[in-house]
Order: C-alpha cells, then structure tokens, then sequence
C-alpha cells in the first residue's frame, strides 16, 4: 500500500520570507496524500518572521506555488475548532473549501504520556477536609498580555500572598506594575528546580507541590485574544486552543477558571468534560474579550474562602474531577491512536 508523506509544518514556519520557499520544495513532486502535522500549536499567526499571513494563507499559497493539489493535503492541528476555523476563513475569503483539516489534542496526550500524577494532593485533602493555606494557583511562564494584565489586577488586589503564582516571562519588558519587580525573581525557584527543557512535561513534585495547598487553578491559557498578537483585521475568527494548562487540571482533579479563548468551556462540554458552576460563576465563558476577563477577576477578589472549601471538597466537586481524569484518559488513548496511524502514513484515515 501506498503511504502518505508527512510533514512537521513547523520546521518551515521561520523565515524572512511570507511563502517559506522551504515548504514549496519540499512539497513539490510529492505524489498521493500528504499530511501537514502542526498539532501542538494554534492561533491564527504562523511565527517569526510571517506573523503577516495566517495559516491557511500560507498552506493554500505554498500548494499554488509547488503545483500541488490542496485536496491531497490535510493540516492536522492544535485549535480545538480547526474544523470550523477552515470553513470560517474560506467563507470570508470566498474561497472554496479544498484542504482538509483534522483536530487534534495533542496537549492531553503530551500530559497523559509524560507527567507524573499528582490528584493524590486532592484525595488526601478531601479526607483531612481541613483549611488550606492558599486560594489558587496562578502559574505562567511566556510572557503574554493578558498575563501580565492578570497579574497586575492580582497584585493591586493584594492577593499574592494569598495564592501560589510563578512569572516565568521578561518583567522588564512587561508591563508588569513596579512593585512587583522585586517579587518576579523569587518566583522563579519552581521553575528552577527541573531544567527547562522538561519543565512542561514533568516539572516533578516541587512544582506540583502547590496543589498540596491550593484550593483550585487559575488557568492563564496561551490564547485570550485570537493570536499572541492583536489582529483587528481578523475579528471573525475564534481560536479555542486548549493546552497542558488546562489538561494538567484534568489528571490532577484541579477545579479551574480558565482565562483562555471565549467558548472554551464550552467546548470541553462539547468533549464530554464537566466543569464547576456550582462553584464558580462560568457565564464569563460567553463574554467577549473586552468583557470576560474583567468578569473572572471581580469573582476572584470576591472569593469566601470558608464557602470555597466547602464546594471544592463537596462530593459533587469529587465526581466531577474523577469523571474529567477518566473522559481525559480516553481522549488521549483515542488521539494518541490518530497520531499514530498519521505519523505512520496511513492513507484512508478515519476518526472511528
């Protein structure tokens, strides 16, 4: 049988040029299906250096550039609605639907496959039922606006003291309210406890440490706007892209708030997850950007810590974070098998 090609898109997406010469040769000649891999990474902008054109843009051009047939090629990537990212940017561009797209979670396989199990600070917490001393943790490590938005609104609430957080980015470059420039640089002894090149995969049980005293997540997801850079010129589009952030939660029976894309959980719905509006209020998750963030930090500063535990180690908090590790558990099994038959070539590819 005839295998397809595979291609890491990443490994073209740096360059000076807008349509990377590289991917154009490499696809030139190929015969039969080619599958386009990018599953770790979302947004609408491609990265150094063609930050200009998104990514259909670029894949739709190359393909015209190399005489390929766009309707061998499927891109297989990160945003949880990839899917409808495509049917959206052809609609707006008048452009017929032609490449296939494939979602893929990789972020919940990556967390599944490599890190250390921590839900037992839940389970021993449930059964001493006593206070903890902190309220949540705050935990960022690349530097992105609405970050620092959410740490300065954490510092001018005096709340530091008060949650286990981390800044792992550049404060000087920022933006980040002047007193907090003596703070950052303590805060990075959990991340100097693994080396960084694993710090995403297991960062081992200094770092998760935290769960230990923490009562839930504040989950600081890598998208808030639809790219790390503002595109006024792509207000249709809707990234929802969910990453080791949020899945972390999952297998570690964290309740979270997650400062990510609007309809994120909504989406996790969508995947069968449950998540906690018995404890928080979640219609932030319908709200524009201008709105949802403001939304989440008001019932943040406003927390009852006494009414918290009560909810956080509630039976029904119980249930829920054993039915989210379980339904994460099989989404991982189920993508981890999709990657596998991709990476091998596989031509008639089904998600059954």
């Amino acid at each position: 049988m005839d295998r397809a090609t595979i291609i890491e898109l990443w490994e073209y997406l740096v360059g000076e040029d807008k349509i990377d010469p590289g991917l154009i040769n490499k696809l030139r000649d190929i015969p039969g299906k080619i599958y386009l891999l990018h599953p770790t990474e979302g947004g609408v902008s491609l990265g150094e250096g063609i930050d200009t054109e998104d990514i259909f843009s670029y894949i739709h051009n190359c393909c015209k550039e190399s005489h390929t047939d766009i309707n061998m090629v499927t891109l297989v990537w990160g945003n949880a609605n990839s899917e409808q990212l495509y049917t959206d940017w052809c609609s707006h561009n008048n452009i017929k639907p032609q490449l296939t797209v494939i979602t893929i979670n990789r972020w919940c396989g990556v967390v599944h496959d490599f890190t250390t199990d921590y839900s037992k600070h839940y389970e021993r917490n449930y059964k001493a039922n006593k206070p903890l001393d902190k309220l949540f943790t705050f935990l960022s490590r690349a530097n992105r606006q609405h970050r620092v938005d959410i740490l300065n609104a954490l510092c001018d609430y005096k709340l530091l003291d008060d949650i286990e957080w981390s800044w792992h980015g550049a404060f000087e470059e920022s933006a980040l309210r002047a007193e907090l420039e003596h703070l950052v640089p303590r805060t990075l002894e959990l991340a100097e406890n693994v080396p960084p090149s694993s710090a995403i995969f297991d960062p081992g049980p200094e770092f998760y440490n935290v769960f230990d005293t923490t009562y839930f997540d504040l989950v600081p997801e890598t998208f808030y706007y639809n790219d790390k850079f503002k595109r006024d010129d792509y207000d249709w589009w809707n990234t929802i892209f969910i990453t080791e952030k949020t899945w972390r939660c999952m297998y570690n029976k964290r309740p979270f708030i997650i400062v990510g894309n609007k309809g994120t959980l909504a989406h996790l719905h969508s995947l069968g997850f449950k998540t906690f509006p018995h404890i928080f209020d979640e219609s932030y998750d319908d709200l524009s950007d201008q709105y949802r963030m403001q939304h989440i930090l008001s019932q943040i500063n406003n927390i009852d810590k006494n009414v918290l535990h009560d909810k956080i180690f509630s039976e029904e908090t119980r249930e829920i974070l054993e039915h989210n590790k379980e339904v994460a558990r099989q989404l991982a099994g189920n993508e981890g098998k999709l990657l596998h038959w991709i990476s091998n070539g596989v031509l008639d590819l089904t998600r059954d």
